[in-house]
């Protein structure tokens, strides 16, 4: 299972393809990243990490 980071997930998220991960790799394993690009991008305004936000809920 893959480990991703938050550049990834940020960059994806902003060209709105972030399904690639799921459609490459089925799961993912998303440490400490869920907390800093969906927790601290939402109470920063963020709009990024709304998207990831959404598209981890469908993994």
């Amino acid at each position: 299972m893959p480990v991703v980071d938050s550049s990834p997930l940020i960059y994806l998220a902003k060209v709105e393809k972030l399904s690639l991960l799921k459609e490459l790799y089925g799961s993912l394993k998303i440490p400490q990243v869920y907390c800093e690009v969906v927790v601290r991008g939402k109470e920063k305004g963020f709009e990024d990490a709304l998207r990831v936000e959404a598209e981890i809920g469908k993994f």
